[in-house]
């Protein structure tokens, strides 16, 4: 009996060390790899920047497009602003406008 419980003790001293290290390993390994890990954290934080880059791009678009909506407010409709777009736009000009403009 004695040698039994000395083997045992001996199991068990090897083994709890083993199943530390193998526990420490797994959640390790997941730590940099898994779904959040310090890999998909770097690359998160590149697709935030893109993403970001990518918002001020359209928020300039939109505040250029919100200006040009501005000038088409029929309360400040600019006549010769009318004109000149519906030429650069139509490619056409009024005969009677073309005299006088030459």
């Amino acid at each position: 009996m004695p040698h039994r419980n000395a083997v045992k003790k001996r199991r068990l001293r090897i083994i709890f060390p083993v199943a530390g290290v193998i526990v420490t390993a797994y959640f390790g390994w997941h730590a940099y790899h898994g779904a959040h890990g310090l890999i998909a954290r770097e690359s998160l934080k590149r697709e935030e920047l893109r993403l970001t880059v990518q918002l001020k791009g359209l928020k300039a678009h939109r505040q250029s497009i919100e200006s040009h909506i501005a000038l088409l407010d029929p309360k400040q409709l600019d006549p010769d602003f009318l004109e000149e777009r519906a030429v650069d736009l139509l490619h056409f000009v009024d005969p009677r406008l073309r005299e006088v403009r030459e």
